[in-house]
């Protein structure tokens, strides 16, 4: 999440971005709040209110609630079909997998 919103705001690393600064001190206005929503949307897979940025105004208070979206009571263990999946990854397959997720969530 946070790469695509140094995307948007066209920062040249997120590396750049604090993570508990808020959106506004970015330089996000409402019409780059709706692009970063709408690419949150495509992204995530999940429908977002328009308020969404406002209501979450920083990265990391946006991160956390669109994990909640995404693992509603996230402190379920994950189906036992996927635990046997992940334990039978080799150390290269789990580095390929690690760095998709890294990069779907920054």
């Amino acid at each position: 999440m946070q790469a695509k919103v140094a995307q948007i705001l066209r920062f040249d690393s997120p590396d750049d971005l604090d993570l508990d600064a808020r959106f506004v001190e970015f330089g996000l206005d409402s019409l780059a709040a709706v692009e970063l929503k709408n690419a949150l949307e495509s992204v995530f897979a999940i429908p977002l209110p328009t308020s969404t940025l406002f209501d979450y105004p920083a990265i990391g208070a946006l991160a956390e609630f669109i994990n909640q979206k995404l693992a509603p009571g996230g402190t379920e263990p994950a189906p036992r079909a996927v635990e046997d999946d992940v334990q039978n990854l080799t150390d290269t397959e789990a580095d390929a997998e690690l760095s998709e997720l890294r990069k779907l969530a920054l």
